[in-house]
């Protein structure tokens, strides 16, 4: 980590102390990658948007690997300028998680699409409510 880049090292020691995820900068790529789990990824989103200024949300992936899917954030800052990749997994049995679109809102896009492509459904995220969840929605009308 040389030249303008220093800070770099000052963004892995508080990811790895206040978050507790995985993190490395990668020289000859340029970027900084974090492997966080399920259950700390929206702290960790929250924490680098608000703490560190990656308020922009590049690109968000899904992949399907084996029994599970990874999701990736590409997230920018003009504080840092180092592109943060965070990675997380979700298990393919129940392939649910929550929106993240309080924090950067062209999330639920991004969302939609990957909801269109693997069925994941985004808590919060209206576009990506599970067929078993719109039928009972529809039942209820039907009642009324």
């Amino acid at each position: 980590m040389s030249g303008r880049y220093y800070e770099s090292g000052f963004l892995l020691h508080d990811i790895k102390m206040v978050t507790g995820s995985t993190a490395e900068y990668r020289e000859e790529t340029n970027n900084i990658i974090i492997y966080t789990p399920k259950n700390a990824l929206t702290f960790l989103l929250d924490f680098l948007f608000t703490k560190w200024g990656f308020s922009y949300l590049l690109l968000m992936t899904c992949t399907k690997i084996n029994e599970s899917f990874t999701l990736t954030y590409v997230l920018s800052s003009r504080k840092i300028l180092i592109p943060v990749i965070v990675r997380t997994t979700l298990s393919a049995d129940t392939p649910v998680y929550t929106t993240i679109g309080m924090i950067y809102k062209n999330a639920f896009q991004y969302e939609e699409m990957i909801y269109n492509d693997t069925s994941i459904v985004f808590e919060g995220n209206p576009s990506t409510v599970s067929y078993y969840v719109k039928n009972l929605e529809a039942q209820g009308e039907e009642h009324e």
